[in-house]
């Protein structure tokens, strides 16, 4: 494997030259960095990241801790988020912590270990209290949190009261309100608020129910889903806090002969891929995952160049009609 002393001797310049050359620091000629890049293409040279950044503040890394891979929101936040870093020329450091305190506590310290740039929070665990000493900036994503240098949130008060009001106009009067873990904290909770009080507000019955945490985990919320049908069979309207849910409801009405959206009408949350693929098409809360993405990547950019960010973003949501309600 080549070192750094062959490009140095390769190309004919002193280490020292060829070192600052890497790191950006004072001028180097247009000859001298043509001749360093020569040399590292015919030697095969990969500079150490880790190794670069123990002589700046930072790497071109960004740690990303998230509770879950597995679950659509997730999954397809942590595509944008890599396609993003990519453009911007940074590698992810990507952690699943299950929802665990002491896992997340872990990544911090090997965050902070290689220098990352910074890190997108998007973790739902109850105790994140050890963020606080960090010294990394931190942009979190759906969860407001005062010493973080930006949130980006969506406007989940918007999308709970556009559910209970297309519900309405489609002449739904009982409701019933799934959602998969209400002990999480996020800025998703505020969905179900809004969507209560809107409903309540123009005079619908709104009943909510959760799913137990080890369902959560297993995102199989069966068991909850089919005794909540079999408790209130007159129900005419279901929003379900997530497109996983609100998929496994259209599967259990199917299997109970429950028309949709005749008998009963099903809105889901956040758009996920397979929303449009079920049947019959899921009618759902579109979030705007890839502008989250997009902004988390570029507001750690703009910090590691001594730009400002905002302290706070709220994204519009949309609700896309389709035939389940």
């Amino acid at each position: 494997m080549s070192t750094l002393k062959d490009v140095a001797k390769e190309c004919g310049l002193s280490v020292t030259t060829v070192s600052r050359a890497l790191n950006n620091r004072g001028y180097i000629s247009s000859e001298a960095h043509e001749k360093i890049q020569a040399a590292m293409k015919k030697l095969n040279y990969q500079p150490n990241e880790i190794a670069r950044s123990l002589s700046k503040q930072s790497s071109k890394s960004i740690g990303v801790i998230m509770p879950y891979i597995d679950q659509p929101f997730f999954s397809r936040l942590l595509n944008y988020l890599e396609l993003e870093a990519d453009k911007k020329g940074y590698i992810l450091y990507v952690f699943c912590s299950k929802a665990y305190a002491a896992k997340e506590e872990e990544y911090l310290e090997i965050c902070k270990r290689h220098r990352v740039a910074g890190i997108i929070l998007c973790t739902d665990a109850v105790n994140i209290d050890k963020f606080a000493s960090v010294s990394v900036p931190i942009i979190s994503l759906e969860r407001e949190i005062s010493y973080a240098a930006e949130s980006i949130v969506c406007d989940n008060e918007a999308g709970g009261k556009m559910v209970a009001e297309h519900l309405y106009r489609q002449g739904c009067r009982k409701l019933l309100y799934l959602n998969p873990g209400h002990w999480t904290g996020m800025q998703s909770d505020s969905r179900g608020i809004s969507f209560r009080r809107q409903g309540e507000q123009m005079g619908m019955q709104v009943k909510e129910y959760c799913a137990t945490w080890e369902e959560h985990k297993r995102l199989d919320y069966h068991k909850t889903i089919l005794e909540v049908l079999e408790k209130n069979p007159d129900a005419d309207g279901i929003f379900c806090n997530g497109d996983a849910m609100a998929l496994q409801t259209i599967q259990i009405c199917h299997r109970k002969g429950i028309d949709i959206p005749g008998q009963v009408r099903i809105v889901g949350y956040d758009d996920a891929q397979l929303a449009e693929l079920s049947w019959p098409p899921l009618t759902t809360v579109h979030q705007p995952i890839r502008e989250m993405a997009e902004k988390a990547i570029e507001s750690v950019d703009r910090l590691c160049n001594g730009r400002k960010i905002a302290a706070k973003v709220l994204l519009p949501v949309t609700l896309v009609i389709r035939e389940t309600a």
